[in-house]
């Protein structure tokens, strides 16, 4: 990246006052150009247990930048009454995420997931160093978070504007529902 800022410095003068123009341009050695494969939608969907490919909080949080805007990132939460078996899926687009370490577990919450058939808890808690609106702090690498915690701080339901995580959850709350994290295909999708 440094050695293209450079070039571009040292030739976008000559360009802007007309001494540099295509004719003198050399073409580009195809042999030498890298392809990328096209990006499919099903890359931007985080999975966070244990062997999956964002089992690490760092990469979960990269892809959520680098698959902003299309093809976007989302993730598949189930959704259960407290104390209840689990009844469906939110698939959810993530918009902003920050990543915290497994040591660093969440601020006193503002609620907890912690439902007698799942394994891994989606806690409600402020941001890393308890500062700021409550996020959704989600498990990666599975139970205990050993890939860290991929806080979610803003959030899109399906047909709805973008909001951040507390609103998105109050909602749930006022309806007596919870989240936790979806391993595989064992609830039905709503």
């Amino acid at each position: 990246m440094a050695e293209g800022t450079a070039l571009l410095i040292d030739v976008l003068p000559a360009v802007l006052e007309g001494s540099l123009t295509f004719d003198d341009a050399e073409a580009q050695d195809a042999s030498l150009a890298t392809r990328a494969p096209k990006l499919d939608r099903r890359e931007g969907e985080l999975r966070l247990w244990a062997g999956a490919r964002h089992a690490d909080a760092e990469q979960a949080h990269a892809d959520v930048c680098a698959f902003a805007g299309w093809p976007g990132t989302t993730i598949e939460l189930g959704v259960a009454t407290l104390g209840g078996a689990p009844t469906t899926r939110a698939r959810l687009k993530v918009l902003a995420t920050r990543p915290a370490p497994a040591q660093t577990p969440p601020a006193p919450p503002a609620w907890r997931a912690k439902l007698p058939w799942a394994d891994h808890e989606v806690v409600v808690a402020p941001g890393p160093g308890g500062e700021g609106a409550p996020c959704l702090w989600v498990p990666a690498g599975g139970a205990g978070a050993p890939g860290g915690w991929l806080v979610i701080e803003r959030l899109q339901a399906p047909g709805k504007k973008p909001v951040s995580a507390d609103v998105y959850c109050n909602g749930l709350r006022s309806d007596g529902r919870r989240l936790f994290v979806v391993e595989g295909e064992e609830i039905a999708d709503a």
